[in-house]
């Protein structure tokens, strides 16, 4: 069986919007390329064009072929986990409000530690950055601010000494 060279291969075909782009090449390089291209009647950028697309339509048939590898081991992994995880629904139980009034907005102020307002987590026992705390509460935690200070209010306490 024969191989033909990569260029050989591909006919002219412009399709599509294009963009210009440029390369430094060594002259002796550029010169041999160049007639090169010239023996098969394609230009340069042509020439480049057509490595171009050759090469990413290999990485894409190697990407493709990896996808499906991967998938068929992660799908029955999937499903081992969906199996074995159990769903912890949100306390809704705790709220800072009385029946028929909207819902007041819970403050952090008095749980701030004094020397640097750092505020406890009764949970993981460790002191989070005001900014940081509602994305704590709710990321580790699966609870609100409120609902995390006013379930382990206690411990809070404890944690400030108070």
């Amino acid at each position: 069986m024969t191989t033909i060279p990569t260029l050989q291969k591909f006919a002219k075909d412009r399709k599509g919007n294009t963009k210009v782009t440029s390369i430094r090449l060594r002259e002796d390089i550029y010169n041999d390329f160049s007639n090169y291209c010239e023996e098969l009647g394609l230009s340069i950028s042509e020439g480049i064009q057509h490595l171009i697309s050759e090469e990413l339509q290999k990485v894409a048939n190697v990407t493709n072929n990896g996808v499906k590898e991967i998938q068929s081991v992660v799908e029955p992994i999937k499903n081992v986990v969906k199996e074995n995880t159990k769903v912890v629904k949100r306390n809704t139980n705790v709220t800072n409000k009385a029946p028929g009034k909207r819902a007041k907005r819970f403050h952090l102020e008095p749980y701030k530690r004094d020397s640097d307002k750092l505020i406890p987590c009764p949970i993981c026992e460790t002191w989070i950055d005001n900014t940081n705390y509602s994305a704590h509460a709710n990321r580790h935690h699966n609870m609100s601010t409120g609902e995390l200070i006013t379930v382990h209010l206690e411990k809070v306490n404890q944690m400030l000494g108070k």
